[in-house]
């Protein structure tokens, strides 16, 4: 499935969250993580076919949310911590 975000500027623009406007991404899973005090995230795993991403929010590649055990959750063996070089990245739906 793919995605992209609409703009009506061209070039390389990015979004407050550091996405590429008018670029499209490839949505790669739909999953759901759970936390150690049980709480959900609906997370969407994307990438980005230029093999890098800008994605700065909530569950940016730096967020220290990030535990292994959420890792593990993640699905396709992606770690979204050291996986962005390719591309890779999850956001949380609430940010749709």
């Amino acid at each position: 499935m793919g995605a992209s975000v609409y703009t009506t500027v061209s070039g390389e623009t990015t979004n407050a969250c550091g996405i590429v406007q008018g670029h499209a991404y490839s949505i790669l899973s739909a999953f759901t993580m759970t936390d150690a005090d049980d709480e959900d995230y609906n997370m969407l795993l994307i990438r980005n076919p230029w093999g890098i991403t800008y994605y700065s929010k909530a569950w940016n590649k730096d967020d220290t949310n990030w535990t292994d055990a959420l890792v593990d959750q993640v699905p396709l063996g992606v770690d979204p911590r050291t996986d962005s070089e390719d591309g890779l990245f999850v956001i949380p739906t609430s940010n749709l």
